[in-house]
């Protein structure tokens, strides 16, 4: 028997390996599924001074186009909204709370923010991730 997992269950399996190649990368991962504005942001992360605004796509192949082209125009203007949104209610004169280990945070100061989209390409039956690909200042 073939058990084929649920969009939702597919897409949270992307995310947790967005999460967990941007902490191999040096990123400081802030929240996840931030609903805030008009929209809701995948991951909130920050590095050297750059706060990140990430959405991830998490396909099976490139049959129907990558998964950074799911990204419309519709999309990008709501995480925009929520880009804006987590600013004004997280930040505050261009600093952001960064979380470290032993329960230590830090207000630390960003000098721009970025909006990423994480391409995660994965098995749908076994959710074996195949390739992530990272795309930098996407929108």
């Amino acid at each position: 028997m073939v058990i084929i997992l649920s969009s939702v269950t597919f897409g949270k399996a992307g995310e947790k390996a967005a999460r967990k190649r941007l902490l191999q990368t040096g990123y400081k991962i802030l929240t996840d599924n931030y609903i805030a504005g008009a929209g809701e942001l995948d991951i909130v992360a920050f590095k050297r001074g750059v706060l990140i605004f990430a959405e991830v796509k998490t396909r099976s192949g490139d049959r129907y186009g990558t998964p950074a082209e799911a990204v419309g125009e519709k999309k990008i203007a709501c995480l925009r909204s929520a880009a804006s949104a987590f600013i004004r209610e997280q930040c505050k004169n261009g600093r952001v709370r960064v979380f470290y280990p032993f329960g230590i945070s830090l207000k630390r100061r960003y000098k721009r923010t970025r909006n990423d989209i994480i391409e995660v390409y994965a098995d749908r039956k076994t959710l074996r991730i195949s390739k992530i690909n990272h795309i930098k200042d996407a929108f």
